[in-house]
């Protein structure tokens, strides 16, 4: 099985096992009630940022969540994104680099003021990466921890938007952050 599919069925069985083993446990005068609804999905302009020693190489595309609140400021979180169309402004003689996938699974602590939230996320990445030089080019996969921080505002509770900063990978070759806009909707 492969690393993104066994990691977004650890993330799914987190949310459906989590909650019940927690309501086993008495935490006496703690209230751990969520008011709103607990799982959530959304999709968002994936914008990412592949830095590399000597240049940025930028790129769009699409990120969607799942996600289920554990607790009032606990959730568990999988993201899956994609890169569409090329990199913007290739430099011809180092090649075009970018995350042409990612795959998430992080755990999600809020702080909830009326129907917003402002979030930290912090768990693991694994994504292909593409390299495409003037004569040839590869693809090779890797996986690293991840964490961000963002914000979400909602006029019902039930749908909103939020707006987050991650950075996806970051190791001695080379850094992936993104800045993701987009919806999101609780049922």
């Amino acid at each position: 099985m492969k690393k993104p599919v066994a990691l977004t069925f650890l993330t799914l069985a987190l949310a459906a096992g989590l909650p019940r083993a927690a309501s086993a446990i008495d935490f006496g005068d703690i209230d751990f009630s969520v008011d709103m609804k607990k799982a959530y999905y959304g999709v968002a302009m994936f914008n990412p940022n592949y830095k590399t020693s000597t240049n940025d190489h930028r790129s769009t595309g699409l990120v969607g969540r799942l996600g289920y609140d554990i607790s009032k400021h606990f959730a568990v979180e999988a993201h899956v994104a994609s890169t569409i169309g090329s990199e913007a402004a290739v430099d011809t003689a180092q090649g075009e680099m970018q995350m042409s996938n990612l795959y998430g699974a992080f755990l999600r602590a809020n702080t909830q003021y009326g129907l917003g939230r402002i979030y930290i996320l912090g768990g693991y990445a694994h994504g292909t990466r593409t390299v495409k030089f003037p004569q040839s080019s590869f693809e090779d996969d890797d996986s690293n921890k991840a964490f961000g921080f963002g914000a979400e505002i909602s006029d019902d509770g039930m749908f909103g938007i939020g707006l987050e900063w991650i950075k996806y990978f970051d190791n001695r070759y080379y850094t992936v952050e993104a800045w993701n806009l987009g919806i999101v909707s609780r049922f």
